[in-house]
């Protein structure tokens, strides 16, 4: 428990310093003293679905994202199989997706909710099943468009 609370505590930090992200939830909550593990967030503009494809297609992370909630957010949760590099490698590429610095291109499934990437896989399909709500795939080959 307490691995988590000091990765959450990390996570809160890092996504707090990204121009353009919302943290989501009340104060307690974003200082990570009430729901340790739990990080709710946006990007501006973007919605969650959107994100949670860049992330998966262009870094490959894994997140969870709302369909159809209010607001419209990406949720991570954190565990003891997460580290502080896991992290990192998310709070680096969200300030890429918040700078719109991700060059695929994405496709909204009206019947999923869900963006896919053209030329990829569909979300999700690397996902390690041990893994239930963030996961950084270790060098997964990205797909882009031209």
């Amino acid at each position: 428990m307490e691995r988590t609370v000091a990765l959450t505590a990390h996570a809160l930090r890092r996504l707090a310093a990204i121009d353009g992200l919302e943290l989501h939830g009340d104060a307690e909550t974003r200082q990570g003293s009430q729901r340790s593990g739990v990080v709710s967030f946006g990007v501006r503009q973007q919605p969650a679905a959107a994100v949670a494809a860049v992330l998966d297609a262009e870094f490959g992370i894994s997140v969870q994202h709302s369909h159809g909630a209010l607001p419209d957010h990406v949720r991570l949760r954190l565990g003891p199989h997460n580290t502080i590099a896991e992290v990192d490698a998310l709070a680096d590429a969200l300030q890429k997706i918040a700078r719109g610095e991700f060059e695929g291109v994405y496709t909204h499934d009206a019947a999923s909710g869900d963006y896919l990437a053209l030329g990829g896989p569909p979300r999700g399909a690397s996902r390690d099943p041990s893994h239930d709500r963030f996961f950084v795939a270790p060098q997964r080959p990205t797909y882009r468009t031209s």
